[in-house]
């Protein structure tokens, strides 16, 4: 009986420290953004925006919103001028759609690139969802997601999903999320009004 209470309260121990390792690493990510947007060397922000700017706000850091997700990949590279916030477009690529799911419900995103972002191993995935214009930007999020050479899985976590930068500053220019990306669900993490 020792024994199993033993492995038992390991067991509790390393999944509390796991949640609290999680937690403290998103809380990290989290002031390092603020700190971006505070710090006058590095802010994207003018002078009045800076007066005006209390932090970023965020849900709650919550797992579920954390999947493992299955990519497949576009077997052909097409590229494409996405449309941005102030009239202009910018040149990506449709790189792969993302297939994951939450609360048992199943869901797709597109995935994009810039030749930057491929040989960075990176996607960046802009999307909507029933939050949008109520506790988000209106305009919808953006993940950047990090995968591995030659991967058929990569983690998508909304705790990270950001604003635009057009949604603190006015004078830039941001992708306009894609109606492809739009999720029939509220996410409740990451960055919110």
């Amino acid at each position: 009986m020792k024994q199993f209470l033993l492995i038992n309260l390991t067991l509790f121990t390393w999944a509390c420290n796991s949640v609290d390792d999680y937690v403290a690493k998103l809380e990290l990510h989290r002031n390092q953004s603020n700190q971006f947007f505070m710090n006058p060397a590095s802010t994207i922000l003018d002078s009045a925006e800076r007066i005006t700017f209390t932090g970023l706000q965020f849900f709650p850091a919550d797992k579920k919103y954390q999947c493992e997700a299955t990519i497949i990949w576009d077997p052909q590279t097409h590229y494409f001028d996405l449309p941005h916030t102030g009239g202009n477009e910018k040149t990506y690529m449709k790189a792969a759609e993302l297939y994951f799911i939450i609360d048992g419900n199943k869901y797709r995103l597109t995935a994009y690139q810039t030749e930057e972002m491929r040989m960075n191993r990176s996607l960046f995935v802009p999307f909507s969802d029933a939050t949008n214009g109520k506790e988000t930007y209106g305009g919808g999020r953006y993940l950047d997601i990090r995968y591995a050479p030659q991967s058929t899985k990569c983690m998508v976590d909304f705790n990270y999903a950001y604003a635009p930068w057009c949604a603190h500053a006015h004078a830039y220019s941001c992708p306009i999320v894609p109606k492809e990306n739009l999720l029939p669900t509220r996410i409740e993490a990451g960055e919110r009004k």
